[in-house]
């Protein structure tokens, strides 16, 4: 079984927000995000963030690394909930499913300011 160091202790719980079709704008579809959702096991890296460079001024971003039981909803468009502390993270890209095995997830969040 596929086991890699970062998925030894998954003891983060999270709620995972899965997005649902609201009404077009303009011709744009736009999201609903509901107040709640399952709960996933996750172990949660930050790293220290993410340094960028905008408009010549040095930014850090609140970005994690999170990696959890492997699961087919979750996707690019979904966000996750730190049920310890609030905060509230999108997902950053497609996550990444370890080898093409359906055991470990593993994707990268940026806090999405304003909520939680």
């Amino acid at each position: 079984m596929l086991r890699p160091n970062t998925a030894t202790q998954m003891a983060t719980a999270c709620m995972l927000i899965i997005p649902q079709h609201g009404p077009q704008k303009y011709g744009v579809d736009t999201w609903i995000y509901p107040e709640a959702g399952p709960i996933i096991w996750a172990n949660m890296k930050s790293y220290g963030g993410t340094e960028r460079v905008s408009n010549d001024l040095l930014v850090i971003e609140d970005t994690m690394t999170m990696t959890t039981w492997y699961r087919p909803d979750i996707a690019a468009n979904c966000r996750v909930r730190i049920m310890q502390t609030g905060a509230l993270y999108e997902i950053i890209g497609a996550p990444e499913n370890m080898e093409l095995r359906n055991q470990i997830l593993i994707c990268k969040l940026r806090r999405v300011m304003g909520d939680g």
